[in-house]
C-alpha cells in the first residue's frame, strides 16, 4: 500500500524528491494529481511512498 508523502506543482520537483528517497533506501512513485494534465511538465504531481516507510520517512525529514 502507497500513502502521500508530498504534493509538488511540477514533475520536475517530483522527482527529486524520489530521488531523495530512493536514495536512502524508501520506494517512491510519482504520478500526476490530476489525470488529465498528465502530459503537462508544470502540472502538480504527487509523491507516494511505502505505507511500511512512512515512519522512516517522517525520522528522515526531523533529521535534515
Amino acid at each position: 500500500m502507497w500513502v502521500i508523502f508530498r504534493r509538488t506543482p511540477s514533475r520536475a520537483s517530483a522527482e527529486m524528491w524520489k530521488e531523495f528517497l530512493e536514495a536512502e533506501g524508501v520506494p517512491a512513485r510519482v504520478l500526476p494529481e490530476m489525470v488529465e494534465k498528465a502530459s503537462e511538465a508544470g502540472a502538480p504531481h504527487v509523491v507516494y511512498v511505502a505505507k511500511a516507510k512512512q515512519q522512516v520517512v517522517e525520522e528522515m525529514l526531523r533529521n535534515l
